[in-house]
């Protein structure tokens, strides 16, 4: 970064807080809530497509393509 930049990046120290709500910044440490993600079975989606189920359904959507000349 500091090549790309011709600045110091500044390093922060990220301390967990136990409330949600905005992240501050106090001197060179960043307080902000990071909420704990328990994987469960309910976690799941209710549905899902297979493959050539996922593919029929896109297949009608535009697709931007770097260099194409469909705009």
């Amino acid at each position: 970064m500091r090549r790309a930049t011709g600045r110091d990046v500044p390093l922060y120290k990220i301390r967990n807080v136990r409330k949600p709500g905005r992240a501050r910044i106090m001197g060179r440490e960043i307080e902000v809530f990071r909420p704990a993600l328990r994987l469960t079975g309910e976690a799941r989606p209710k549905a899902f497509l297979d493959q050539d189920e996922a593919r029929r359904e896109l297949e009608p959507a535009k697709v931007f393509e770097p260099g194409s000349r469909n705009r």
